[in-house]
């Protein structure tokens, strides 16, 4: 099976920054965990464990998503790794049975901390290591313009270190943050060979890297490795890689369990990354392997503004057998949140106006109770930015209106579209002003930097003029000595 990315757990060749900051963790654990017994909590895609095995004596990828475990398993496959789907507050393992605990990636996506503490340290052995990485809230919160969803709570260093503290007695704090690569150094203490400079003329060496994006920490009770100073190289183009833009697709379940309908919850669901490139493409999203029966479907066709044309929607078991198919009729998109649905010939356009648009499906009970594990819901489709599609959407519109040739349901305006187009104005003007406060940043940077390039120029003007003096003094000296000789 194929493991896409989908926007948080990361899959190797995506590029950019946040390939490069994942890579230098698993690298760095890797000079850790030679001949060692090592667990790799939140393994995800299986590279990393995948990684640390080439050198460990044997490695557990645990992961609480069947669907990654599975990529895993079939992906990467060593005598001495195997991958299960665990909790990381409930980890499949005996007691005292590794050396190496790594969890990069996992502490910001849950809010039981202290459980997950304690199971790292019940598996443990008691000279056992921890490497954990966890994001520096305040500045991780300024990377971003709008917050992670995938996170439930993220710590400052003080917590980090508070929650560490308290179950182990020896830790050692790193701090990552990306310049032209990813860079790990020691936190509050001084690595021979690494000082840390502020930009400006009048720079003063630092004991630490300013403003870290993620603290990286050594957890144990006894003595501690040292992980040194060292960065992760990256292409050029890896800033900028990261702005291509993505899409999240992503089905939520609502099960029976002990014959309570349970509510909505990432945990359950499945969800597939795809890119918004305005090409036709078709996504596959993988139920539960222990799929409970199925009450309700909701589905998330996008998680930013956006056109989706819908071509086609369906169910099918593990097997792929057709269990549902739509047939075009925008009636089983019910209970719309931030989207908007115009119906076409056995196709829809979804305008997702928000950043989280979502609808239920009125898919027959039948159907949802005959679907068994490891089904899957198919889709195909067609994305565009909302600001590029828009226009036809709104030409469409006005065909429908005023002819009777359109290739929109012969109807007047949609009922309810006004609000909806009232709700876009809204966007629209929210994303010029989030332009605008760019723009203002931009230019005031600009000021900055002429403003200093203009004092340096002062500055290189002045020691010119100095290093003029000195030199007609130094021939006007040597002159004076000459005479009297």
């Amino acid at each position: 099976m194929t493991l896409v990315y989908d926007g948080e757990r990361l899959v190797p060749g995506i590029g950019g920054v946040i390939e490069a900051e994942h890579l230098h963790r698993y690298l760095l654990a890797r000079e850790l965990v030679a001949g060692l017994d090592v667990l790799d909590v939140a393994s995800g895609e299986g590279y990393g464990s995948n990684l640390l095995a080439q050198v460990a004596r044997s490695v557990v990828g645990a992961d609480i998503a069947d669907s990654a475990v599975a990529h895993a398993r079939d992906t990467y496959v060593r005598p001495n790794l195997r991958f299960v789907q665990g909790d990381c507050t409930r980890l499949p393992l005996a007691d005292a049975s590794v050396d190496v605990v790594v969890s990069f990636e996992t502490i910001e996506h849950h809010d039981q901390h202290e459980a997950m503490l304690r199971e790292i340290k019940r598996v443990l052995r008691p000279d056992g290591v921890l490497l954990i990485s966890s994001p520096n809230r305040p500045e991780y919160d300024r990377t971003l313009s709008e917050p992670n969803v995938h996170h439930v709570k993220e710590l400052d260093f003080a917590e980090f270190a508070g929650l560490l503290g308290e179950h182990f007695k020896q830790t050692a704090f790193y701090a990552q943050r990306f310049l032209s690569g990813s860079l790990i150094v020691p936190f509050q203490r001084r690595e021979a060979g690494f000082s840390g400079y502020s930009e400006g003329v009048a720079a003063t060496a630092s004991r630490e890297l300013a403003r870290p994006i993620y603290f990286l920490a050594l957890a144990g009770d006894g003595a501690l490795p040292s992980l040194g100073t060292s960065i992760h190289e990256a292409p050029t183009e890896a800033a900028g890689h990261a702005s291509v833009p993505y899409l999240e697709a992503r089905v939520y379940l609502a099960e029976q369990v002990n014959g309570t309908t349970q509510a909505y919850g990432e945990a359950r669901g499945a969800a597939e990354v795809y890119a918004l490139d305005g090409r036709r493409k078709r996504l596959r999203l993988v139920l539960p392997a222990d799929l409970q029966p199925l009450r309700r479907l909701r589905l998330d066709i996008a998680n930013a503004p956006s056109v989706i044309h819908l071509h086609a929607l369906s169910l099918h078991q593990a097997d792929a057998t057709t269990v549902w198919q739509w047939d075009g009729d925008s009636g089983v998109f019910v209970h719309p949140g931030g989207v908007f649905c115009l119906a076409q010939r056995a196709s829809a356009l979804l305008l997702c106006l928000n950043d989280d648009p979502q609808f239920d499906l009125a898919i027959p009970p039948d159907v949802l109770n005959a679907l068994r594990g490891s089904a899957y819901m198919e889709i195909e489709l067609t994305p565009r930015p909302l600001t590029e599609a828009l226009p036809d959407v709104l030409a469409e519109l006005q065909v429908q209106r005023g002819s009777a040739v359109s290739t929109l349901t012969a109807a007047a305006l949609p009922v309810g579209m006004a609000d909806h187009l009232t709700e876009l104005g809204q966007l629209l003007r929210m994303q010029m002003e989030r332009k605008n406060i760019v723009i203002r940043e931009l230019r005031a940077e600009l000021l900055e930097t002429q403003s200093r390039q203009s004092r340096l120029y002062e500055q290189l003007v002045r020691a010119e003029g100095q290093l003029e003096l000195l030199k007609e003094f130094v021939l006007q000296g040597v002159g004076s000595r000459l005479e009297r000789i």
